[in-house]
């Protein structure tokens, strides 16, 4: 996915949305001929952000058949992250709803790609992987957010329509820091519900294997010397390790 996906939304940014190769330069004739068309800036820098996940997914699949430093495939993807949020902040929209709009987005993805870094520093540590899952939860929604606001022309979001207003642009981050309470919200409860299910449910299957396991190899054993290695056996201290 991470191969197909990049590449095919590639060619619909520099050719199948356009009907025709996507030139980043203004087109002969016109009054800005030989000059760079700032229409084409998105489509261009959307396409080089794309690249790095596509890179990233070619060293994913060339992991399984060489050998690559260790923790490779992780700092790609968290560099395509950072190559991603440094397009989003030096992108350029000349009225306040798009400046905000994007740079909350580069605030996103900034973070997930600071979470995948402190992951690979700090591996065994919780936090650095809750915050690159909440991150990437706040991304998926606000790309649709920047949808819904940049380019839908609804009313609320009208900038210019009657008159020039800034409200649009102020209600922006209220509405993005709605989510984030939303979504912390909701993964505290998945977080909670896993929690709790562990301890009502999984401890008593360990628990039950641990038993099984002990019982046969009690019955199974003529030795008494096996017999006694038994009750030391290797899952119980592994079992009692997990229990609350």
């Amino acid at each position: 996915l991470k191969c197909f996906v990049p590449l095919i939304c590639i060619f619909v940014e520099l050719w199948w949305a356009h009907g025709h190769w996507r030139s980043n330069m203004c087109q002969p004739g016109s009054k800005r001929e030989g000059h760079f068309d700032i229409e084409a800036h998105h489509n261009f820098s959307n396409t080089w952000s794309l690249f790095g996940f596509l890179v990233a997914g070619m060293v994913d699949v060339a992991s399984g058949f060489v050998e690559l430093p260790s923790g490779m495939q992780h700092f790609m993807t968290s560099a395509a992250f950072g190559l991603q949020a440094f397009l989003l902040h030096e992108a350029g929209y000349p009225n306040i709803l798009g400046i905000m709009s994007l740079y909350l987005l580069f605030m996103v993805v900034a973070g997930t790609a600071v979470a995948m870094w402190i992951e690979m520093a700090l591996p065994d540590s919780f936090w650095p992987g809750a915050l690159k899952v909440y991150c990437m939860w706040m991304q998926a929604i606000w790309y649709f957010g920047c949808a819904r606001v940049m380019y839908e022309h609804r009313t609320a979001w009208d900038e210019l329509m009657p008159v020039r207003d800034m409200a649009p642009g102020m209600f922006v981050p209220v509405v993005f820091v709605m989510w984030m309470n939303v979504v912390s919200l909701l993964l505290l409860i998945v977080f909670l519900f896993m929690r709790w299910w562990y301890s009502a449910h999984l401890n008593e299957h360990l628990k039950a294997s641990c038993s099984v396991e002990r019982t046969l190899m009690v019955d199974n054993s003529r030795n008494k010397d096996v017999r006694a290695a038994a009750g030391q056996h290797e899952l119980v201290p592994l079992v009692a390790r997990y229990l609350p």
